[in-house]
C-alpha cells in the first residue's frame, strides 16, 4: 500500500464523497501531507494511509457497509436507524459515518435479507 493517497482515491476507499474527506480533514481525523512537485511546480496534497487505516479501525461509512452487506445504500440508510444504529452527527450532505462497535453484531442479529455472504473486510 502507498504511504499516501489523493483525496479522490481516499473518498473511494472510504466509500464516501470528497465532501466527507474534506470534513474529516478539517476535524483532524485524517491527515494531509504535501507530496512532491507535480505539473507546473504545484505540490500535490495527499491523505496519509496511516490516518485512513486509523479512521477505519473505529469507524465506517454507509458506502462501506453497503459494499460489505450487498444491500443498496438507500435501503441501509432507512433500515439502520430501525435497528438503533444511528450515524454520527455531521454537517448536511457530508455522508453517514458509523461507529463499528455494535454494527457487526446488530446486522448479524437483524432480519435484513442479505444478498450473499458478508464481506467484513470491506467494512
Amino acid at each position: 500500500m502507498l504511504d499516501a493517497a489523493p483525496k479522490l482515491k481516499t473518498a473511494k476507499i472510504l466509500g464516501g464523497s470528497l465532501r466527507m474527506v474534506d470534513y474529516l480533514l478539517t476535524t483532524g481525523e485524517l491527515t494531509l501531507e504535501k507530496r512532491g512537485p507535480a505539473l507546473r511546480g504545484h505540490t500535490m496534497p495527499a491523505v496519509t494511509c496511516a490516518s485512513i487505516a486509523g479512521f477505519l479501525t473505529d469507524h465506517t461509512t454507509l458506502g462501506r457497509v453497503s459494499q460489505a452487506t450487498g444491500l443498496s445504500f438507500q435501503r441501509l440508510r432507512f433500515e439502520l436507524p430501525k435497528l438503533s444504529i444511528l450515524p454520527r452527527p455531521v454537517p448536511k450532505a457530508t455522508g453517514h459515518i458509523y461507529a463499528k462497535a455494535r454494527l457487526k453484531d446488530v446486522i448479524l442479529d437483524s432480519d435484513l435479507e442479505l444478498s450473499g455472504p458478508l464481506n467484513w473486510d470491506r467494512m
